[in-house]
């Protein structure tokens, strides 16, 4: 289980495939965005979160912004520019701002609506993966621990006392002096 990050989303923007919902969630959203967006919307009821109302109002609603658009575009194009797609974020932003609400996540309107015209897919799967995670947290029972005190414990340490070292004593070595070298013996008197 995922632990929700306060003030934060609890997975990233990228995280499409990783866990609470793995690879089955992504493949739905990316496969019906407007099914995933309704389901979105129905579990942030009470907030008012789009005009359409409800799941199905919110499904269709999404489609006919964005779905029917870019099937539009793809029929005329012959399949080639899908540009509809992206009016989504026209109906996703305030609903997006309204799960950050609801769950004081950081943001702002601004960012919200950048998110979604750049990839709106990967900031359903994240909403959704966001409402799974709170959910399974809320449904969990709090659980309450009770301080632990410990006594301290006091062990004397030996103390580290730094030794000299004891070297062998040395004979102390005296240079005897040295006669002079023969070829410098004092000259002779003839």
């Amino acid at each position: 289980m995922v632990t929700p990050v306060q003030g934060h989303f609890s997975t990233g923007l990228l995280d499409a495939c990783g866990q609470p919902g793995g690879c089955g969630q992504c493949c739905y959203v990316f496969c019906c965005l407007s099914c995933a967006y309704g389901d979105m919307v129905e579990k942030l009821a009470g907030t008012n979160a789009c005009c359409a109302g409800n799941k199905c109002g919110a499904c269709c609603l999404h489609w006919t912004v964005a779905g029917l658009p870019s099937l539009v575009s793809c029929l005329l194009t012959g399949g080639i520019i899908p540009f509809g797609g992206m009016f989504g974020w026209c109906v996703h932003t305030s609903t997006r701002t309204q799960l950050r609400a609801k769950y004081a996540i950081a943001g702002g309107g601004c960012a919200d609506c950048i998110t979604l015209a750049c990839c709106e897919p990967c900031a359903t799967v994240q909403e959704l993966k966001e409402q799974n995670i709170r959910e399974q947290a809320a449904a969990q029972p709090a659980v309450m621990m009770a301080p632990v005190v410990m006594q301290a414990q006091y062990v004397q340490q030996p103390q580290y006392v730094p030794q000299q070292p004891q070297h062998p004593p040395q004979q102390a070595q005296y240079a005897e002096p040295m006669a002079p070298p023969m070829s410098q013996a004092p000259p002779t008197k003839l």
